[in-house]
């Protein structure tokens, strides 16, 4: 819509030149890691990316997955740099197949966090996401660990890792 890609282009020109790039480099391939150091702007470079995603009907359904303390962060910047994006956070509240399933079809972003997947893993294994983002995503690097099991078996088009702490 003409008002999307007005508050799109106003947030834009606050991104810098290696936020600019980072976005162009997330969007061109399936399969991405983002391993900025903290506070460059992991989250709204992803943020943005998923945007343009949307804005060009590449993707409609996006998995984010982050620890507990980050949640908040990411409805905070969503809030912020993309105002259109329909999204809702999974808890313990709403984690039956019918609430996750209205979450899914209402919402372009689902936003859960690590220790939610471990609990409701087979919620999350009969839907089909386009992008799934993995914040901290050092937190999985345990090959034999349940989270990283049921990250490989997530149903998507897109992966992107993101960490600030080197793998």
């Amino acid at each position: 819509s003409i008002t999307l890609l007005s508050n799109k282009l106003l947030d834009d020109k606050f991104l810098r030149d290696y936020q600019k790039n980072g976005v162009d480099w997330l969007i061109d391939g399936d399969y991405k890691i983002l391993a900025d150091d903290m506070g460059l702007g992991k989250t709204l470079q992803s943020i943005k990316a998923i945007e343009k995603l949307l804005n060009a009907g590449e993707i409609s359904k996006i998995l984010i997955i982050s620890p507990i303390s980050l949640i908040k962060t990411w409805k905070i910047e969503l809030k912020k740099w993309s105002k259109m994006i329909a999204f809702a956070s999974v808890d313990q509240q709403n984690t039956d197949s019918k609430q996750l399933l209205e979450l899914f079809e209402n919402n372009q972003i689902i936003i859960t966090n690590y220790e939610q997947i471990r609990k409701t893993d087979s919620y999350f294994s009969i839907l089909d996401f386009d992008l799934v983002v993995a914040d901290e995503a050092h937190k999985v690097r345990n090959t034999s660990s349940a989270i990283y099991k049921f990250l490989i078996n997530i149903r998507r088009r897109k992966f992107w890792a993101l960490t600030g702490t080197p793998i």
